[in-house]
């Protein structure tokens, strides 16, 4: 047989792979260990961990995201010019940021942008303690009916996704999400908003 790689159906050669597009992952990897069905894994999935497999070919998809990944270059340039032309949080004045967020926010620039339009950043300034707060314990907790129904969605939460996966080797709950970082922060978060 040799090296090469099979055909996919109707004899075109497979893809090239990508480096934002994750791969199943072979018997003995850490989602085998972990319990997960290898047989129900796609092939591919796009850049932000969502499987592709029976809702785009993958040559629409890749042709796509080249076209996407060349819009988000010009993008991050107008961002970062205007970031240079209005220091601090000068550009929240600018006449041209309503334009620009309608037009897309780019990776790297949205949690910044929403951060300070919200006030968010400034309640984080004034209350920098605040959500450490929220996240402790203190067992008289009057958000205990959030918190269970926090604790039922969690492992439902973004199921076909490779990063929010609980571990499903075992049972729902503490131990099944504590393999993915993503699910603990989601956790947090909600609890900190239940308690708020």
């Amino acid at each position: 047989m040799g090296d090469t790689a099979a055909a996919e159906p109707g004899g075109r050669p497979p893809p090239p792979p990508r480096r934002d597009i994750v791969p199943t992952g072979p018997v003995g990897s850490d989602r085998h260990r972990n319990g997960e069905n290898q047989a129900d894994e796609p092939a591919h999935r796009d850049a932000y961990g969502f499987k592709l497999e029976g809702k785009v070919d993958w040559a629409t998809y890749s042709s796509w995201q080249q076209k996407y990944e060349q819009d988000m270059l010009k993008k991050r340039k107008k961002w970062q010019k205007l970031f240079s032309k209005h220091p601090g949080n000068t550009y929240l004045q600018c006449k041209d940021l309503k334009k620009m967020v309608r037009n897309g926010l780019v990776e790297g620039v949205r949690g910044k942008v929403w951060m300070e339009s919200s006030g968010a950043a400034q309640k984080l300034e004034n209350s920098p303690m605040l959500y450490a707060q929220l996240l402790e314990d203190t067992g008289d907790d009057s958000a205990n009916e959030a918190i269970g129904q926090i604790e039922l969605d969690l492992p439902r939460t973004f199921p076909d996704h490779k990063d929010f996966r609980p571990n499903l080797a075992a049972a729902y709950g503490e131990d099944a999400i504590a393999h993915s970082q993503q699910l603990l922060a989601l956790r947090r978060g909600l609890r900190a908003y239940a308690r708020r």
